[in-house]
């Protein structure tokens, strides 16, 4: 069964988001707490998972720990890891003898696989400014959907005088979606702009199926069907 698993996953990387080859070693695969605490001395750091101070609401994408597996650009597979998304800090945390740690190398890893969700960590252009993090991987193709998770704290707003409101901040998770085409990585407004010019000369065939379809680009089950659906034109 893991040697079906890596298989398909090594299919994934070579053929679809516009991903070079990166060739799968079955001799190399290890357990992720013997690769990177061994090989990588220094480069994962130790957190912990106490509550934010005078912060209500959970900074996990799940509270639950999860098995995960990671294949990293050296083509080195990790099995066998429990694993924990950290939107507030945009970490990955895995457990080790008791202890959590942050993988401190993302930009090493291929794909990862929390639970049954597909992740890369990509470099991605935030109004003017370029950061990186982790996608979670909602559809793929020639061309991928993306889901980037992202904080907002709302501040406080109690009022003593009416004896309503919070006391503490609140700590809420949104999501943004990104199409990834070759080394194209773009956000998906609400109009599809941005993603209908990504295809060219397809556009047009792309806003025809939307109109057609009753589709939105702010609903998440259409944007899944507008990005197949573009993955199927020639």
């Amino acid at each position: 069964m893991k040697k079906i698993f890596l298989s398909i996953i090594a299919v994934f990387l070579t053929s679809f988001c516009g991903y070079t080859q990166v060739v799968v070693n079955s001799e190399s695969i290890t357990s992720a707490i013997t690769f990177n605490l061994l090989t990588l001395p220094g480069q994962n750091l130790i957190t912990n998972s106490n509550p934010l101070p005078n912060m209500d609401g959970s900074p996990y994408l799940n509270d639950d720990w999860e098995p995960g597996y990671i294949i990293m650009k050296t083509g080195d597979t990790l099995k066998s890891v429990m694993l924990r998304y950290n939107v507030y800090k945009d970490e990955m945390h895995f457990k080790a003898d008791d202890k959590i740690y942050s993988i401190g190398i993302p930009e090493k890893i291929s794909i990862l696989l929390l639970g049954e969700h597909p992740f890369f960590y990509l470099s991605y252009k935030d109004e003017e400014t370029i950061k990186k993090g982790f996608f979670e991987v909602l559809s793929i193709g020639k061309s991928c959907l993306l889901q980037h998770h992202y904080p907002i704290i709302m501040p406080a707003n109690y009022n003593p005088v009416l004896n309503s409101g919070n006391k503490n901040k609140q700590l809420l998770l949104k999501k943004k979606y990104f199409l990834k085409k070759g080394d194209l990585i773009v956000e998906i407004d609400k109009n599809g702009k941005e993603f209908i010019s990504a295809f060219g000369d397809k556009g047009n065939e792309i806003k025809k199926y939307v109109k057609n379809n009753k589709l939105s680009f702010k609903k998440e089950a259409d944007l899944v069907l507008i990005t197949n659906f573009a993955n199927s034109l020639n």
